[in-house]
Protein backbone atom coordinates (compact mmCIF):
# COMPACT_ATOMS: atom_id res chain seq x y z
CA UNK A 1 0.00 0.00 0.00
CA UNK A 2 1.42 3.35 -1.20
CA UNK A 3 0.35 7.03 0.54
CA UNK A 4 0.62 10.14 -1.25
CA UNK A 5 -0.08 13.79 0.70
CA UNK A 6 -0.79 16.42 -2.51
CA UNK A 7 -1.05 19.74 -1.45
CA UNK A 8 -2.17 22.62 -4.17
CA UNK A 9 -1.68 26.24 -3.31
CA UNK A 10 -3.95 28.03 -4.98
CA UNK A 11 -4.71 32.04 -5.29
CA UNK A 12 -8.33 31.47 -3.86
CA UNK A 13 -8.01 27.92 -2.00
CA UNK A 14 -5.32 25.49 -0.54
CA UNK A 15 -6.31 21.96 -1.40
CA UNK A 16 -4.39 18.98 0.54
CA UNK A 17 -5.51 15.18 -0.63
CA UNK A 18 -4.34 12.25 0.90
CA UNK A 19 -4.11 9.42 -1.91
CA UNK A 20 -3.91 5.70 -1.14
CA UNK A 21 -2.84 3.41 -4.08
CA UNK A 22 -3.82 6.30 -6.76
CA UNK A 23 -7.44 6.45 -5.27
CA UNK A 24 -8.50 9.73 -3.14
CA UNK A 25 -8.98 9.12 0.45
CA UNK A 26 -9.40 12.30 2.11
CA UNK A 27 -10.08 15.68 1.06
CA UNK A 28 -9.27 19.38 3.19
CA UNK A 29 -10.50 22.52 1.37
CA UNK A 30 -9.37 26.01 2.99
CA UNK A 31 -10.34 29.44 1.89
CA UNK A 32 -6.88 30.90 0.93
CA UNK A 33 -8.10 33.85 3.50
CA UNK A 34 -10.50 32.41 5.86
CA UNK A 35 -10.99 34.67 9.17
CA UNK A 36 -11.55 33.91 11.45
CA UNK A 37 -11.00 30.12 11.89
CA UNK A 38 -11.96 27.50 14.04
CA UNK A 39 -9.52 27.48 16.91
CA UNK A 40 -7.66 30.76 16.59
CA UNK A 41 -7.22 32.66 19.33
CA UNK A 42 -7.97 36.51 19.73
CA UNK A 43 -7.88 39.19 22.30
CA UNK A 44 -10.71 40.82 22.33
CA UNK A 45 -12.58 43.24 24.17
CA UNK A 46 -16.34 42.90 25.54
CA UNK A 47 -18.09 45.45 23.30
CA UNK A 48 -22.17 44.75 25.09
CA UNK A 49 -23.30 42.52 27.99
CA UNK A 50 -26.86 40.72 26.54
CA UNK A 51 -28.21 39.14 29.74
CA UNK A 52 -31.54 38.38 27.91
CA UNK A 53 -29.16 36.65 25.16
CA UNK A 54 -27.41 34.95 27.77
CA UNK A 55 -23.65 36.41 26.87
CA UNK A 56 -21.81 39.32 25.24
CA UNK A 57 -20.89 40.37 22.20
CA UNK A 58 -17.03 40.64 21.70
CA UNK A 59 -14.89 42.77 19.36
CA UNK A 60 -11.78 40.55 17.69
CA UNK A 61 -10.87 42.74 15.60
CA UNK A 62 -12.54 41.51 12.19
CA UNK A 63 -15.62 42.72 10.65
CA UNK A 64 -18.21 40.92 13.02
CA UNK A 65 -18.17 40.63 16.60
CA UNK A 66 -18.16 37.45 18.42
CA UNK A 67 -20.44 35.70 20.97
CA UNK A 68 -19.17 34.89 23.80
CA UNK A 69 -22.09 32.86 26.06
CA UNK A 70 -21.89 32.92 29.71
CA UNK A 71 -21.53 29.49 30.51
CA UNK A 72 -18.38 29.73 27.86
CA UNK A 73 -16.33 32.14 29.73
CA UNK A 74 -15.44 30.22 32.58
CA UNK A 75 -12.38 31.69 34.37
CA UNK A 76 -13.28 35.60 32.13
CA UNK A 77 -16.49 35.60 34.33
CA UNK A 78 -18.31 38.03 35.39
CA UNK A 79 -18.47 40.18 32.17
CA UNK A 80 -18.54 43.49 31.69
CA UNK A 81 -18.33 45.91 29.25
CA UNK A 82 -14.80 46.92 28.37
CA UNK A 83 -13.06 43.99 29.70
CA UNK A 84 -9.38 42.44 27.84
CA UNK A 85 -10.72 38.41 26.74
CA UNK A 86 -8.28 35.87 25.34
CA UNK A 87 -10.89 33.31 23.86
CA UNK A 88 -11.17 30.90 20.77
CA UNK A 89 -13.36 30.50 17.83
CA UNK A 90 -15.50 27.46 18.52
CA UNK A 91 -17.73 27.70 15.52
CA UNK A 92 -17.41 29.56 12.51
CA UNK A 93 -19.50 32.52 11.07
CA UNK A 94 -22.68 32.14 9.43
CA UNK A 95 -25.00 34.58 7.91
CA UNK A 96 -25.22 37.69 9.56
CA UNK A 97 -24.21 36.01 13.24
CA UNK A 98 -20.18 36.49 13.78
CA UNK A 99 -18.26 33.68 15.17
CA UNK A 100 -19.06 32.08 18.53
CA UNK A 101 -16.36 31.73 21.00
CA UNK A 102 -15.05 30.14 23.74
CA UNK A 103 -12.40 30.71 26.92
CA UNK A 104 -11.92 27.26 26.95
CA UNK A 105 -8.57 28.23 24.49
CA UNK A 106 -6.25 25.10 23.40
CA UNK A 107 -3.34 23.90 21.13
CA UNK A 108 -2.96 21.57 19.38
CA UNK A 109 0.08 19.38 18.37
CA UNK A 110 0.93 16.26 16.44
CA UNK A 111 0.46 14.65 19.65
CA UNK A 112 -0.99 16.22 21.72
CA UNK A 113 -3.84 18.67 22.44
CA UNK A 114 -2.70 21.35 25.06
CA UNK A 115 -5.37 23.48 27.57
CA UNK A 116 -3.50 25.42 29.34
CA UNK A 117 -6.43 26.82 31.46
CA UNK A 118 -7.79 23.04 32.38
CA UNK A 119 -6.29 21.65 35.49
CA UNK A 120 -5.24 18.65 33.64
CA UNK A 121 -3.93 20.42 30.85
CA UNK A 122 -2.73 17.57 27.89
CA UNK A 123 -4.41 15.13 26.10
CA UNK A 124 -2.84 12.54 24.02
CA UNK A 125 -4.23 12.35 20.61
CA UNK A 126 -5.82 8.53 19.46
CA UNK A 127 -3.47 8.75 16.45
CA UNK A 128 -0.33 8.99 18.84
CA UNK A 129 -1.24 6.52 21.47
CA UNK A 130 1.71 4.16 20.53
CA UNK A 131 4.07 8.11 20.82
CA UNK A 132 6.96 7.41 23.31
CA UNK A 133 7.45 9.20 26.27
CA UNK A 134 10.29 11.44 25.32
CA UNK A 135 8.56 12.71 21.78
CA UNK A 136 5.10 13.88 24.22
CA UNK A 137 7.31 15.69 26.89
CA UNK A 138 9.11 17.97 23.87
CA UNK A 139 5.58 18.48 22.23
CA UNK A 140 4.41 19.47 25.69
CA UNK A 141 7.30 21.67 26.46
CA UNK A 142 6.47 23.19 22.80
CA UNK A 143 3.20 23.93 23.24
CA UNK A 144 3.61 24.92 26.81
CA UNK A 145 6.00 27.78 25.47
CA UNK A 146 3.86 28.95 22.23
CA UNK A 147 0.94 29.50 24.81
CA UNK A 148 3.54 31.79 26.96
CA UNK A 149 3.83 33.96 23.61
CA UNK A 150 -0.07 33.80 23.03
CA UNK A 151 0.13 35.74 26.72
CA UNK A 152 2.85 37.92 26.42
CA UNK A 153 1.34 39.11 22.64
CA UNK A 154 -1.90 39.87 24.37
CA UNK A 155 -0.64 41.48 27.49
CA UNK A 156 1.58 43.59 24.76
CA UNK A 157 -1.70 44.74 22.60
CA UNK A 158 -3.18 47.74 22.47
CA UNK A 159 -6.43 46.52 20.21
CA UNK A 160 -8.36 43.15 19.62
CA UNK A 161 -6.02 41.65 17.44
CA UNK A 162 -5.66 37.96 15.99
CA UNK A 163 -2.99 36.18 18.54
CA UNK A 164 -2.81 32.73 17.22
CA UNK A 165 -4.59 30.75 14.02
CA UNK A 166 -3.83 27.05 13.42
CA UNK A 167 -3.74 25.93 9.65
CA UNK A 168 -5.64 23.50 8.68
CA UNK A 169 -3.87 22.54 5.36
CA UNK A 170 -0.57 21.89 7.90
CA UNK A 171 -2.84 20.36 10.44
CA UNK A 172 -4.02 17.61 7.81
CA UNK A 173 -0.47 16.89 6.97
CA UNK A 174 0.98 16.52 9.62
CA UNK A 175 -2.25 14.45 10.74
CA UNK A 176 -2.20 11.64 8.02
CA UNK A 177 2.15 11.56 7.12
CA UNK A 178 3.43 8.65 8.60
CA UNK A 179 6.75 7.28 7.76
CA UNK A 180 6.06 6.04 4.55
CA UNK A 181 3.92 8.71 2.86
CA UNK A 182 5.61 11.02 0.46
CA UNK A 183 4.17 14.25 0.50
CA UNK A 184 4.20 16.76 -2.32
CA UNK A 185 3.85 20.21 -2.39
CA UNK A 186 3.49 22.28 -5.55
CA UNK A 187 4.42 26.06 -4.09
CA UNK A 188 7.65 26.63 -2.85
CA UNK A 189 7.26 29.55 0.04
CA UNK A 190 4.62 26.98 1.38
CA UNK A 191 7.04 24.31 1.15
CA UNK A 192 9.50 26.06 3.18
CA UNK A 193 6.89 27.29 5.85
CA UNK A 194 5.90 23.76 6.18
CA UNK A 195 9.47 22.36 6.43
CA UNK A 196 10.05 24.76 9.54
CA UNK A 197 6.75 23.97 11.18
CA UNK A 198 7.94 20.12 11.10
CA UNK A 199 11.16 20.69 12.37
CA UNK A 200 9.94 22.45 15.34
CA UNK A 201 6.10 19.85 15.43
CA UNK A 202 7.21 16.84 13.79
CA UNK A 203 10.89 16.56 12.44
CA UNK A 204 10.61 12.77 11.65
CA UNK A 205 8.26 14.69 8.59
CA UNK A 206 11.12 16.75 7.24
CA UNK A 207 12.14 14.18 4.72
CA UNK A 208 8.74 13.72 3.72
CA UNK A 209 8.15 17.18 1.95
CA UNK A 210 9.11 17.54 -1.44
CA UNK A 211 8.58 20.65 -3.52
CA UNK A 212 7.21 19.78 -6.86
CA UNK A 213 7.26 22.40 -9.97
CA UNK A 214 3.53 21.73 -10.86
CA UNK A 215 1.51 25.07 -10.28
CA UNK A 216 -2.12 24.21 -11.10
CA UNK A 217 -1.50 20.98 -12.23
CA UNK A 218 -0.75 18.75 -9.03
CA UNK A 219 -4.06 16.81 -8.90
CA UNK A 220 -4.93 16.41 -12.60
CA UNK A 221 -1.42 15.24 -12.92
CA UNK A 222 -2.35 12.42 -10.24
CA UNK A 223 -5.77 11.63 -11.43
CA UNK A 224 -7.49 13.67 -8.75
CA UNK A 225 -9.05 16.36 -10.18
CA UNK A 226 -11.67 14.01 -12.00
CA UNK A 227 -12.40 11.97 -8.97
CA UNK A 228 -13.06 14.88 -6.97
CA UNK A 229 -15.50 16.50 -9.46
CA UNK A 230 -17.28 13.29 -9.33
CA UNK A 231 -17.41 12.82 -5.64
CA UNK A 232 -19.13 16.51 -5.80
CA UNK A 233 -21.55 15.94 -8.86
CA UNK A 234 -25.61 15.68 -7.74
CA UNK A 235 -25.41 11.93 -8.58
CA UNK A 236 -22.58 9.92 -7.51
CA UNK A 237 -22.10 6.27 -8.65
CA UNK A 238 -21.86 2.75 -6.38
CA UNK A 239 -19.46 -0.01 -7.12
CA UNK A 240 -22.99 -2.26 -6.58
CA UNK A 241 -24.57 -0.46 -9.70
CA UNK A 242 -26.47 1.87 -7.41
CA UNK A 243 -26.01 5.94 -7.24
CA UNK A 244 -26.37 8.32 -4.70
CA UNK A 245 -28.32 11.62 -5.69
CA UNK A 246 -27.45 14.50 -3.36
CA UNK A 247 -29.98 17.55 -3.31
CA UNK A 248 -28.84 20.69 -0.98
CA UNK A 249 -31.47 22.80 0.08
CA UNK A 250 -31.44 25.71 2.59
CA UNK A 251 -32.47 23.38 5.42
CA UNK A 252 -31.09 20.28 4.73
CA UNK A 253 -28.83 18.38 2.00
CA UNK A 254 -31.15 15.57 1.13
CA UNK A 255 -29.34 12.05 -0.18
CA UNK A 256 -31.54 9.97 -1.76
CA UNK A 257 -30.28 5.77 -2.16
CA UNK A 258 -30.76 4.00 -5.14
CA UNK A 259 -29.37 0.07 -4.63
CA UNK A 260 -29.55 -0.15 -8.28
CA UNK A 261 -31.52 -3.76 -7.64
CA UNK A 262 -34.51 -4.73 -9.86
Amino acid sequence: MSETILVNIGIAERRVALVRDGRLIDLVVAPAAADPVLGAIYLGRVRRVRPEQGGAFIDIGVSREGFLRARDAGPLAPLHEGKAVIVTVRAAPEGEKGARLSADVSLAGRALTYWPLRRGNAAVEPRAAPAVATALDAEAVRLAAAWRAVVATARSATRPRLLHAPDPVVAAVCDWAVPETIVLIDDGPFHRRLVERCRAAAPELVALLRHVMAPGRLFEDHGIEAEIEAALAPEVPLPSGGRLAIEPTRALTAIDVDGGRT
